[in-house]
């Protein structure tokens, strides 16, 4: 059986909030050989418990930017957003190799200002009236749909 070759890509979380989120989103990255961005600020401490809890032992590399100016700076990969603010579906989208996913806060995704920046952006189809998956659920769809472009 021949094995598929993975797409390189590497996830971002803008200015994540749950410390959970980002424990099981190191997981969910570090089964599939993804390196983890953390744009900072964040409100919690890697010290924490419940973030030490959904990580377990799991690690993958991890690059921490002190702000989105910093990231846009050294980052250089295409840079996709999932936002429900566009009318881009992801079955529809093709990714690239080295695209670099960014998730936004878990209360307010990204601003404009910060959006405007980004190349460009999909959503994650949903049902009408719901306004959106947890994090880490909404990375881990992303990775997959990514993986098998």
């Amino acid at each position: 059986m021949q094995k598929h070759k993975l797409p390189t890509i590497k996830v971002a979380l803008f200015e994540p909030e749950v410390p959970q989120n980002v424990g099981t989103t190191i997981r969910t990255c570090a089964c599939f050989n993804i390196e983890l961005i953390l744009i900072e600020p964040f409100n919690f401490l890697m010290e924490d418990r419940g973030f030490k809890r959904a990580k377990m032992d799991y690690d993958t590399k991890t690059t921490f930017y002190s702000c989105f100016d910093e990231f846009m700076e050294q980052e250089h990969g295409r840079k996709v957003l999932f936002t429900p603010h566009t009318s881009t579906e992801l079955p529809d989208f093709s990714f690239q190799d080295n695209d670099i996913l960014i998730f936004g806060r878990e209360s307010n995704g990204v601003e404009d200002k910060i959006a405007s920046q980004i190349d460009t952006m999909v959503r994650i189809p949903m049902v009408q009236n719901c306004r959106s998956l947890n994090l880490a659920i909404s990375t881990s769809i992303g990775i997959t749909h990514a993986l098998r472009s």
